[in-house]
């Protein structure tokens, strides 16, 4: 039972975390212009820094240790961020849902080939000007 509340006490920690970071990402961090590798500097310091309060001054408190640990968890998804490795996947689908939105503004029409398995693209059948005056 004991293992149940730990792992449900670290889910709701982790969404709160993700929560703050969303929240900060939207508002504050993408105004702010600074390099990734200073970000990544000082993710590392913050994974040093937790050693070095309970090891020098003796501080071992549950809220604090919570506190480091979304503070690494920002800074790794803040570095992440400026990094493109998040813009690479959103990207491709990005694109895709693009030209789907492009084809759709020209009136084009994708017919699969069953046979072929290659993609076929048509044009929207136009009336004929001359039939419409009859």
């Amino acid at each position: 039972m004991e293992f149940l509340a730990m792992a449900a006490k670290l889910v709701g920690i982790s969404l709160v975390f993700l929560l703050v970071y969303y929240g900060l990402s939207t508002y504050i961090l993408k105004k702010i212009k600074i390099s990734k590798w200073i970000v990544l500097g000082l993710f590392v310091l913050s994974l040093i820094l937790p050693v070095v309060l309970i090891k020098s001054f003796g501080i071992d408190n549950q809220y604090v240790t919570y506190a480091f640990q979304g503070l690494m968890i920002i800074l790794l998804l803040w570095f992440m961020d400026l990094a493109g490795i998040t813009k690479k996947r959103n990207d491709k689908l990005s694109q895709k849902l693009e030209e789907k939105e492009k084809l759709k503004k020209r009136g084009v029409k994708r017919i699969e080939h069953k046979i072929d398995k290659k993609t076929a693209i048509k044009p929207k059948a136009k009336p004929n000007p001359r039939r419409a005056k009859k």
